[in-house]
């Protein structure tokens, strides 16, 4: 990431590829605007044509999104073309300053390759609201995602009862 600051990172500077598109995402663009990062949009779902303009969005290719961004967030719906879109080529593309969202469906990720990427720090993190599967405690998923703190995954958070 570019935008280092003593403590932490700066989002400013830093660039926030996007892959699909939806109401939720397309406030998470312009607030990722507003703090000083480049959006990229990329051709699998495409954002509105006014928010594109309000934001100044860039639309690029899938290949080039991974490359040139920081943070990727998927957001796409699953069909037979986004199954697995993310995997070992694309994580590595990322690169190993890259953060990887996932907030749609767990089977748009080969899980296998995430957990290979995350263990060799071919990417820094990853924040996973949903998994292909539920890992049981004794998988790997379950051991890498609760070992790492590269790794927040919000479908283990437990409410209060």
């Amino acid at each position: 990431m570019t935008g280092r600051v003593p403590g932490g990172n700066s989002l400013a500077g830093t660039t926030f590829g996007v892959i699909g598109v939806g109401n939720i995402i397309a406030a998470v663009a312009h607030r990722a605007h507003t703090l000083g990062m480049t959006v990229l949009d990329t051709d699998v779902e495409t954002f509105p044509d006014d928010l594109v303009a309000d934001i100044d969005i860039e639309r690029v290719g899938t290949d080039e999104l991974l490359k040139r961004s920081d943070v990727i967030s998927l957001n796409c719906a699953l069909t037979e073309a986004t199954r697995e879109l993310i995997g070992a080529d694309e994580l590595a593309k990322l690169g190993t300053e890259g953060y990887h969202i996932n907030t749609a469906r767990g089977q748009l990720i080969d899980q296998e390759a995430l957990v290979d990427a995350l263990t060799s720090r071919t990417i820094v993190g990853a924040a996973l609201d949903v998994s292909q599967r539920n890992p049981s405690s004794r998988s790997i998923h379950w051991q890498t995602w609760t070992r790492s703190s590269s790794v927040h995954a919000t479908s283990r958070i437990r409410r209060k009862r």
